[in-house]
């Protein structure tokens, strides 16, 4: 190959080799740390449906239980509590890499954040959000922190939220302000896991 020739092909190459360098990373793509959450595998599909299971034991077996008077109030209260708290650190399992699963730091934040967004965005719309709505009519004249009665066994989840710290049980503007634009922030909390799983961005 004539030298001249060989001197623009180098330089061809090496001018695709600066636009590939250069070019930005499509989202999704091989080469970018984001857009490949895969949740359910491993020790991370089962961290999370137990996690999932004792939050929905609690709702679905917990709540009824009470509601028809075969548990207590309290302590009862007590142990949903317990398990509320433990079970909402699901996200912490996104840190942990499956056995010869290499992804990076960002990759796992990813994944963190995206469990985050779904257990909040549920918390929020589904427990805080009814709280605000009926609290006002039906929490503020309840009397007792450590007990209910029969009439009012049916607000028992949201109760035992309200006595566990009586703030949320004291009629006040601004307490009620805060608990509503978290209410309402679940809905973009859920949006935004929606979109992240889509393998969508936005800026």
């Amino acid at each position: 190959m004539p030298p001249t020739t060989r001197s623009m092909s180098s330089s061809r190459r090496a001018s695709e080799k600066k636009e590939t360098e250069t070019a930005p990373v499509e989202w999704g793509s091989p080469e970018s740390e984001f857009g490949h959450i895969a949740p359910c595998r491993g020790i991370r599909f089962w961290g999370y449906l137990l996690c999932s299971i004792g939050l929905a034991g609690w709702v679905l077996v917990g709540i009824p239980l009470v509601a028809y008077k075969y548990l207590p109030p309290h302590p009862t209260d007590d142990y949903a509590g317990l398990t509320g708290f433990i079970c909402l650190w699901m996200p912490v399992f996104a840190l942990i890499n499956n056995r010869g699963e290499k992804r990076t730091w960002a990759q796992r934040w990813e994944e963190f954040i995206f469990v985050w967004l779904i257990v909040s965005g549920l918390a929020q719309v589904f427990w805080e959000l009814p709280f605000v709505l009926i609290k006002r009519k039906y929490l503020h004249p309840i009397e007792s922190t450590s007990t209910l009665k029969d009439s009012e066994l049916w607000l028992w989840v949201w109760w035992m939220y309200g006595s566990g710290d009586t703030r949320y049980m004291r009629p006040h503007s601004s307490s009620h302000a805060t608990e509503t634009m978290l209410a309402i922030s679940g809905f973009f909390e859920l949006a935004a896991a929606y979109w992240i799983k889509k393998g969508g961005c936005f800026k």
